[in-house]
């Protein structure tokens, strides 16, 4: 699917799904986890025990401290100051069919842009840079996000890569068992459910840092491609099953939407709403 990270695909059922740890989501994630992994609201959008977790990986592999060790205080800091950069924890979610070379360079003209939407690099980002730089406008946000951009790509070179590929078998092991679960239990039994609301397809990325809160983004009705679901990374293949509960909660969300919408609760939050 031109996402990178390899992945693995069930398509032989009912609904099409690629289960997938992708370089750049996980990247992503893995810096918003460091700096604000608690988020906006009430649940934590992060593993709580992954920025400990993570010192002690890098404690481990004898890395040195980082540019983004170093400015966590910083950017955590910034982010809370101003709801705008609330965006950053979703990401991943609008450059669904970019790699991680290819949305570093759309975020990086983002960010060196103190007005307007630029020229996105490629069409595969250009709804990326659109979305971003339609909640980040001013020059000053354009910069913070910039500086965080070159601190989490600096993380990739100096530890990231390194822990991304000593943890492949790992990865693989779980997206098999999590895809061969997929096609032979729920696949078949929640197709008409999942046809309905227009997630019949999509990629489901696996993501470390992520804890209960998932993420979800629908795309195009007419392209699945661009459905993109991030739930938590299961520690092992035979907790394969706990991704899948994760999944089923976060494509509720749109179902929970559309009746609270005809109920005249729209705009209710529907996490909240009781």
């Amino acid at each position: 699917m031109g996402l990178g990270g390899g992945g693995v695909s069930a398509q032989a059922g009912p609904t099409q799904w690629t289960f997938a740890s992708l370089p750049f989501t996980e990247l992503w994630f893995h810096g918003m986890a460091l700096v604000d992994p608690v988020g906006p609201g009430p649940v934590p959008l992060y593993d709580p025990a992954y920025p400990a977790a993570i010192r002690k990986e890098k404690e481990r592999a004898g890395a040195g401290e980082t540019s983004l060790d170093r400015s966590v205080g910083t950017f955590r800091e910034a982010f809370r100051r101003d709801p705008a950069f609330q965006v950053l924890h979703f990401v991943p979610l609008y450059f669904p069919l970019a790699g991680r070379t290819e949305v570093f360079a759309a975020l990086k003209l983002l960010g060196g842009t103190g007005e307007g939407i630029p020229q996105a690099p490629s069409a595969r980002t250009s709804f990326g840079v659109a979305a971003l730089g339609s909640v980040l406008t001013t020059p000053d946000q354009r910069r913070v996000l910039g500086e965080f951009v070159s601190a989490v790509e600096e993380e990739w070179l100096g530890f990231y890569e390194s822990h991304w590929r000593g943890t492949a078998d790992r990865r693989q092991s779980v997206e098999a068992a999590l895809s061969s679960l997929w096609q032979t239990t729920w696949s078949p039994a929640l197709a008409p459910y999942l046809q309905g609301l227009g997630m019949a397809g999509g990629t489901a990325a696996l993501a470390s840092a992520i804890g209960a809160e998932g993420r979800i983004f629908g795309g195009s009705p007419e392209d699945i491609r661009d459905n993109v679901l991030v739930v938590s990374t299961p520690p092992d293949a035979d907790r394969a099953h706990e991704a899948v509960f994760s999944m089923l909660r976060e494509v509720s969300f749109p179902l929970v939407r559309t009746v609270m919408d005809r109920a005249g609760m729209a705009g209710t939050d529907p996490g909240r709403a009781e």
